[in-house]
């Protein structure tokens, strides 16, 4: 009969075993997270698939924050038992999202090629005041909710025409394809936007796909990528003419608003003022230049008096007949160069103040309506009020302030 021998030297003799099996040294164990837990620096959990689990332990200083139970992940570690209890478990020494490593070995290959054959260097520019934006994004997404409501607060006069396409799984790509497809064939817009909100990596994926991406970069209208947060890159975002860090910034990219613009129409009118007084100047100078025309004179006369020496007298009347209309002809061309540049500059100054009028505020106040704010803020819906505020009200000629007695919403 063998000798017995105690637990600790049984669990001593497995754990032994273990360490020096080659095979179980360095593995990689693909399973679902639970039961995690952090105790310190340390982190503990349990791996588990369908039929099976065991435990694994983090003693390494590894970037735990976005580990959660559910996920599905590799860890790559040793196994190691635990003497006292006679429990073996996995110590970690990285892991990785299951399927992540081949989709970022994928990304990063794409991603050279795309660079190598020059697809990052598309840069349209995007018009300075659009009139319509097309908008690709799901139906009723948070995203597309934050673009159009954006747009719509900093300029009324912007069109955002939405194509709903899937921003996730299998028929993403396809959809989104069909968009820009859409706008560049069918409906021609300004801007096209690309956008969907946060998140995983895996979720964003199929923004990084080539033929998705051979699209965008065919597109004859500019598009802004707007793909997840600040801190999520698909290849889009390098592919596309414009990246913007979020779906809202990129409603910003598309619009300018309105106080903006009357500044710069205002520094255009004046610029056009001081060049119009500038050539105006010249010109007069140019007619009044009573030294061209001297210069001409003793000319003539210079002339006139060498001929004589010279007693070539049906030479000198011949020549002095070409230079008396040379100098006429300039004179002309003077004269009509001056009224074409006055009334060039009269059209461009009748153009310009029929824009200012046509978009001054004043023109729509004097129709009766009129501008309300609340503590100097605009109000669009009744929603934005309550009984008893005080109200500014501009009108054509002054400023209204009211009180609200009743609220009534129109259907």
């Amino acid at each position: 009969m063998n000798k017995p021998i105690t637990v600790s030297q049984i669990n001593n003799y497995i754990k032994e075993y273990l360490e020096e099996n080659h095979l179980l040294y360095k593995i990689r164990v693909v399973g679902e997270v639970s039961n995690l837990s952090k105790k310190g620096r340390y982190v503990y959990f349990s791996l588990k698939d369908e039929s099976s689990i065991i435990r694994c332990a983090i003693f390494s200083n590894l970037d735990v924050k976005n580990l959660k139970d559910g996920d599905k992940i590799i860890v790559n570690g040793k196994i190691n038992l635990y003497v006292p209890y006679g429990t073996y478990s996995i110590i970690v020494n990285s892991f990785e999202e299951f399927g992540k490593g081949d989709l970022l070995l994928e990304y990063e290959n794409l991603k050279k090629e795309l660079e190598k054959n020059g697809f990052f260097n598309k840069n349209k520019k995007i018009l300075d005041y659009p009139k319509k934006v097309g908008l690709i994004s799901a139906a009723d997404s948070a995203a597309s909710h934050d673009v159009k409501e954006i747009i719509k607060k900093r300029n009324k006069s912007v069109s955002v025409y939405h194509f709903h396409a899937a921003v996730q799984g299998i028929n993403c790509v396809k959809e989104v394809i069909n968009g820009i497809k859409y706008f560049n064939n069918k409906f021609n817009v300004d801007t096209i936007i690309i956008a969907r909100g946060g998140g995983s990596f895996e979720d964003l994926y199929s923004f990084s796909n080539k033929k998705m991406l051979l699209e965008i970069y065919n597109s004859e209208i500019p598009i802004i990528s707007a793909i997840g947060h600040q801190t999520d890159f698909q290849l889009s975002d390098f592919v596309a003419d414009h990246r913007a860090k979020t779906p809202s910034e990129a409603a910003e990219m598309v619009t300018k608003e309105l106080s903006e613009l009357e500044y710069k129409i205002y520094d255009l009118n004046q610029n056009i003022k001081y060049n119009f007084e500038n050539r105006l100047k010249e010109y007069k100078n140019k007619i009044n230049s009573s030294n061209l025309i001297n210069n001409y004179n003793n000319y003539l006369l210079n002339l006139k008096l060498r001929l004589k020496d010279l007693d070539i007298i049906s030479l000198k009347d011949e020549m002095i007949i070409k230079i008396n209309n040379n100098l006429v002809r300039q004179k002309d061309n003077i004269v009509n160069d001056f009224f074409n540049l006055i009334n060039s500059k009269n059209r461009e100054i009748d153009d310009c103040y029929n824009i200012i009028y046509n978009i001054n505020p004043k023109k729509i106040l004097k129709k009766g309506y009129g501008i309300i704010k609340l503590n100097n803020t605009l109000i669009n819906s009744v929603d934005e009020i309550n009984v008893n505020d005080d109200l500014s009200i501009r009108i054509y000629d002054g400023e209204i302030i009211s009180s609200i007695k009743e609220i009534k919403r129109t259907k």
